[in-house]
């Protein structure tokens, strides 16, 4: 059986509350932009994470405790939600009671594959399942929908280590195989790594050294590039950042600095990893940053190129160090590891997403969203200076967050007294006219035919030799290239939405 890291147990949910900015939230989700629900009428319900499918509906998870005040047992509920956070009634509403072998499970990390099937992943590592895209168990995937914990385990074990603890990261390839981000013991010493599945959920034997690669590490996330390389980010007891990059197969890249960041947080601050994402090949890391003695929390930012090096574009060599509120010393900083999130919109703003509170109260926390532009400056005119505070006058907690294909941030979470489930969907200024209204501004460029099924024309007169870049319906990059002769040929793409962004405009389009 897996071991288990007690920790996680001891801090599954925090509280929050204050006045909810709902100038800022989206109007056509939900309720004024927000989603509550209670299967069953249970009040102990809480949402996890969600993906967007090709057809713009919501695939989202949650959990609720299956008996009063008894942390230890839990039930799973997928369900599929409409663009306008309506409950999708063509999709049967999945509930998974608890096992006898692993009665707590969070299914926290969610993908979907370009065919539409769902993967979901429990946090502690005690299963991997995959649906199909209607809902029911995809027999061709581990032991009829389901790789249990101790075949991984079991495949650890057999390599002479222990573990793994937990699923750090659990990210699909273009390829469909499934790489799974976890902590490995080896020898006395915690690593941080990485196995990848095939499609039908067997351990790849021709990934990295015997299906697995290591680095040493005590926490810590994957990246994968847009080229499909692999970013491991790590962080060590002694407060060391890690990197080291990876071909798609899993092999050292000695072109990239693998050698530790060189990072010095603040005198007397202490810097302390909680995520990390990517864009363009770039890497990006968000960690909190404390002071004994200092009340002010800090948000410190680091951003890597190409090469591993600190980006001298972003903040100050590469590094961002600002406070969470601005002009408020006094605040509050949940500093659970595990939840917070980094978010990329498609103009390269970036967005961190966590749990905080104004009021400095650890009772009296909201949604918290703060905008960076490219730069790592503060964008002041997002939300109330920058920050959006999401409080609906209770405990409001978060527990991921994920950017929409129309550039909006949507949250998962809960609030309590009682404990309810709730989504929320945040504006994001810098993309707030739709598709059709930027095309609109700019009648000079119109795509076609769309629907398509081979060739993509892009009528303009600007498009010659122009860079273009395809986006999926849940915001991967797809493709990079340069226009030749209007013509783009979008025939080696699976069947659904996807947006062509040439420049500052976006135009979507259907793939036949």
């Amino acid at each position: 059986m897996f071991n288990r890291l007690i920790l996680f147990l001891g801090i599954l949910l925090s509280v929050i509350s204050v006045k909810a900015q709902n100038q800022f939230l989206d109007p056509t989700f939900g309720t004024n932009g927000v989603l509550t629900y209670t299967p069953n009428n249970n009040n102990r319900f809480a949402y996890e994470t969600g993906v967007i499918t090709s057809q713009q509906k919501i695939i989202v998870s949650g959990t609720y405790y299956s008996i009063p005040n008894n942390n230890q047992s839990t039930t799973n509920v997928i369900q599929r939600l409409n663009t306008d956070g309506t409950i999708d009634n063509s999709f049967n509403t999945i509930f998974i009671p608890p096992s006898s072998s692993s009665p707590f499970s969070r299914l926290i990390r969610m993908g979907i594959q370009s065919d539409q099937k769902i993967l979901l992943g429990d946090l502690l590592g005690n299963k991997l399942i995959r649906l199909n895209e209607n809902g029911s168990y995809d027999t061709g995937f581990g032991n009829n929908g389901m790789v249990d914990g101790d075949i991984l385990d079991s495949f650890v074990s057999s390599l002479g280590m222990t573990g793994p603890f937990n699923f750090n990261n659990v990210l699909l390839t273009n390829t469909n195989k499934i790489l799974i981000c976890t902590i490995i013991i080896e020898n006395q010493v915690t690593k941080l790594g990485v196995l990848r599945l095939n499609e039908n959920g067997s351990i790849d034997m021709g990934f990295g050294n015997n299906g697995i690669i290591l680095m040493e590490s005590d926490l810590g996330r994957l990246v994968v590039q847009n080229d499909s390389k692999l970013v491991l980010i790590g962080q060590k007891f002694n407060g060391t950042f890690m990197k080291s990059r990876y071909s798609e197969d899993g092999v050292l890249d000695t072109t990239y600095n693998n050698n530790p960041i060189s990072y010095t947080p603040l005198p007397n601050y202490a810097t302390y990893l909680c995520t990390a994402t990517g864009k363009d090949n770039n890497t990006y890391i968000y960690g909190f940053s404390s002071a004994a003695g200092i009340p002010t929390m800090l948000i410190t930012l680091m951003k890597l190129n190409q090469n591993g090096e600190l980006d001298n574009s972003f903040g100050i060599n590469g590094v961002v160090n600002e406070v969470y509120y601005n002009n408020n010393t006094s605040y509050y900083v949940d500093t659970n590891v595990l939840y917070p999130t980094l978010l990329l919109d498609n103009a390269s703003n970036l967005f961190l997403v966590c749990t905080a509170s104004p009021t400095g109260n650890a009772a009296d926390t909201n949604q918290f969203i703060k905008k960076f532009k490219p730069d790592g400056s503060v964008d002041h005119s997002f939300g109330n200076n920058g920050v959006v505070d999401v409080d609906l006058n209770s405990k409001e907690y978060m527990a991921s967050a994920i950017m929409t294909p129309d550039q909006k941030i949507m949250v998962f979470g809960n609030y309590q007294n009682p404990l309810k489930g709730f989504i929320t969907k945040v504006l994001n200024n810098t993309n707030s006219l739709s598709v059709n209204e930027r095309i609109g501004k700019n009648e000079s460029v119109s795509i076609y035919p769309n629907p398509v099924k081979n060739i993509l024309t892009i009528n303009s007169k600007q498009t010659k030799d122009m860079e273009v870049e395809i986006i999926d319906a849940i915001g991967r990059s797809i493709l990079k290239t340069v226009i030749k002769d209007n013509k783009l040929n979008v025939n080696e793409l699976q069947k659904g939405i996807y947006y062509l962004k040439m420049g500052n405009t976006t135009h979507k389009f259907i793939k036949e």
